[in-house]
């Protein structure tokens, strides 16, 4: 493979591996334009999490995985690094205090929804020889946005434009480039066979660069943030020791039927609809506490359940 072509499909999977995280991370969780949005903050989220996703995707292919447990740890490290690496609310605040902030959100909706549903639960779906799969899992999550969009109107009050236009704008805006990315992702899958074993050790160190940087930012991470981040990657390097299957980059990159990512246009067309009718007769319910009761101490539970997969597993790893 010629250099420059190597590196652009690098630079495609790097980036769009990361708009497909920044979009469940940040897009669908927000949910509405804010008066300080502007093109190049978002530009520049859409950066982070593309960083956030290739430390992301080096563990899926370095360990070679393809079943939910290691996904789920390498989610983890996503989530961490960026919730108390690039910024702090890892770390507790007065509505979100430590150790529940350890799973809400770097668990509970980082690893547990972005990398779990919109991410693992969509690639297997595209990869499935059944298409209503995508056609489904695209339907329930257009259905579970609108639902949590229906509380920002009470939370936001006058400051935003909650409205059901605004809604539909911000998810169409969003949602409409979502197939786009999934596409990127699987004509520059592949690319990730050029990583070697120094990718690894080139992500080990970036990682301890963020957790040196934040530490001297903010000296209580010095107790928490390694601390996690050790459990996982001490899970992980035993995963890679220990499997020797394709990872689910590979599995992916022969290439899904590529007229699948088009039922992801149902789910910011679906979202409106939820949230229009629940606006118009002025259900403003608490989704954010139902979802932040199931999803937190869910967090915690899977994330044991996946340490203790990983340790008790016999054999090769690497197979689904």
């Amino acid at each position: 493979m010629k250099p420059l072509i190597r590196l652009a499909r690098n630079v495609c999977l790097i980036f769009s591996t990361g708009y497909v995280l920044f979009f469940y991370s940040e897009r669908v969780f927000w949910s509405f334009f804010r008066p300080g949005d502007s093109f190049f903050d978002i530009l520049l989220t859409w950066v982070a999490y593309s960083v956030l996703g290739w430390i992301f995707l080096v563990c899926i292919h370095s360990c070679r995985i393809n079943t939910f447990p290691g996904v789920f740890l390498s989610g983890a490290l996503f989530g961490w690094m960026g919730e108390g690496g690039l910024v702090t609310t890892l770390y507790g605040s007065p509505d979100n205090p430590f150790p529940i902030s350890i799973s809400w959100t770097g668990l509970a909706w980082h690893a547990l929804l972005t990398i779990g549903v919109g991410w693992y639960a969509t690639l297997t779906a595209f990869v499935s020889p059944n298409w209503k799969r995508s056609f489904t899992l695209s339907l329930s999550i257009g259905l579970v946005w609108g639902l949590w969009g229906v509380f920002w109107p009470s939370e936001l009050g006058d400051a935003c434009d909650t409205s059901p236009t605004a809604f539909l704008l911000h998810s169409i805006c969003f949602g409409g480039l979502l197939p786009l990315a999934w596409l990127g992702i699987r004509y520059s899958g592949q690319a990730v066979q050029q990583w070697g074993n120094k990718s690894w050790w080139a992500m080990v160190a970036l990682v301890v660069l963020i957790i040196a940087i934040r530490i001297i930012a903010t000296p209580e991470a010095a107790w928490i943030l390694p601390v996690l981040v050790g459990i996982v990657f001490i899970a992980l390097s035993h995963w890679r020791k220990r499997s020797t299957g394709p990872d689910s980059i590979l599995l992916m990159a022969t290439g899904f039927p590529k007229g699948r990512v088009l039922w992801f246009l149902l789910a910011p067309l679906v979202s409106s609809a939820s949230y229009a009718c629940l606006w118009h007769v002025d259900q403003k319910l608490p989704t954010n506490v139902l979802l932040f009761l199931i999803t937190t101490p869910l967090g915690f539970i899977v994330f044991g359940w996946c340490l203790w997969k990983c340790w008790t597993l016999k054999g090769n790893l690497g197979n689904p």
